[in-house]
């Protein structure tokens, strides 16, 4: 294949991308939106070949300007489903590398949460963020195609990421109310202070 036809083929399946439908497509109108949630994960390798990014990354890349794109509907924004996994390393996915991060290695979801924190701070215009506190591997005791580990609060042992505490406190939460509304929810004490989380089974840090 020349360069020009391999030039041709990448516009053709560029093309072929930007005709799917977008967002902006559901978006039913002003007059019946209040907010704009929107949803994103970093994968890294809990259990497939995927990439290890910021939010800066997934949310302000040049080609999609996904974050742009929400800015433009003029409403207020939630961050509905965030998380990250702490497994990542080079090289093709194995399982086995795999559970041996999961086990030893804390730094790089700390490094993710830092970052959550300031993609946020920098952005007055959301207004809330829900981190999915949850680990569908069990500690990727078992290959679970599809899912990582999301967990960063343990409430067997009251142990949590300090990334993840920074982060909640800079919002302002009405606990009681807030674990009467949701089912196993508990309210833990930390460094004097209260915090509510589920009660999925998270990592031991």
């Amino acid at each position: 294949m020349t360069e020009a036809e391999k030039k041709a083929e990448e516009e053709k399946k560029k093309k072929e991308r930007t005709d799917c439908p977008k967002f902006e497509d559901y978006y039913p109108g002003d007059h019946y939106v209040d907010v704009v949630g929107f949803t994103f994960y970093n994968r890294g390798k809990a259990n497939s070949n995927r990439l290890w990014l910021s939010p800066e990354a997934i949310l302000l890349d040049k080609e999609w300007r996904t974050y742009e794109r929400l800015k433009a509907l003029g409403k207020p924004l939630i961050i509905d489903e965030v998380g990250t996994t702490a497994v990542w390393y080079e090289g093709p996915y194995h399982f086995d590398t795999s559970r041996n991060e999961y086990l030893t290695s804390t730094a790089r979801k700390e490094q993710r949460l830092s970052e959550l924190l300031a993609f946020i701070q920098k952005r007055p215009e959301i207004l809330a963020a829900i981190y999915f506190n949850v680990d569908y591997t069990y500690g990727l005791s078992f290959n679970l195609i599809g899912e990582a580990d999301r967990a960063i609060v343990d409430v067997r042992t009251n142990t949590i990421y300090e990334g993840f505490y920074a982060l909640y406190q800079q919002g302002e939460h009405f606990l009681k109310k807030i674990a009467s509304y949701f089912m196993n929810a508990k309210v833990i004490p930390r460094n004097g202070q209260e915090i509510v989380v589920s009660s999925f089974i998270a990592k031991e840090i």
